[in-house]
């Protein structure tokens, strides 16, 4: 398929033209994501669905799925849409209050998940990919939990958080 794709970030309207073989269609949190072999950059990129705009098959091409291409071992260690190219998974651990321990109980992240139940906090780790979407998980609950390891992981959020916070800061 042939389309234009307007990035999600981009204030100036602007759209690139990209041709795809598509692979699948995947949802998170209530959006769709167009997962597919990109010919011009080698490799699998994923797009937004509600920002790919004069979608059109293109005639006269061969449709080729990457025989190394297997969509639960793609996925496998990512929570969320985003794949870091060949990045290893990391072990994320954090300590949370059993309020969240609860949810996450309930409902785990990621199914390499472990949540150990301590007196006044459990104890999580995850074997995953430090996405954009676990920062941002990460991120939200903030309040509620306390980045352990890796150093990397913490830093970013709380780079994230001093920002937030100066932002708060600067329009009182």
């Amino acid at each position: 398929v042939q389309f234009e794709y307007s990035k999600f970030g981009d204030t100036s309207n602007t759209s690139r033209s990209y041709c795809l073989q598509p692979y699948l269609l995947k949802e998170y949190r209530n959006r769709w994501y167009l997962v597919g072999w990109d010919d011009q950059k080698n490799q699998i990129r994923t797009f937004g669905c509600d920002r790919i705009l004069r979608l059109q098959v293109v005639e006269g091409t061969r449709f080729q799925v990457q025989k190394s291409f297997q969509p639960s071992h793609y996925f496998e260690h990512a929570i969320g849409i985003t794949v870091l190219g060949n990045a290893k998974p990391e072990k994320i651990a954090f300590s949370c209050d059993l309020i969240l321990a609860k949810y996450l109980k309930s409902q785990p992240l990621h199914p390499s998940q472990t949540l150990e139940i301590q007196a006044d906090q459990a104890m999580v780790t995850l074997d995953v990919m430090p996405t954009f979407e676990l920062m941002q998980w990460l991120q939200a609950h903030a309040g509620e939990l306390t980045v352990l390891s890796p150093d990397h992981v913490r830093n970013t959020v709380r780079n994230a958080l001093q920002v937030a916070l100066s932002r708060q800061l600067d329009d009182a």
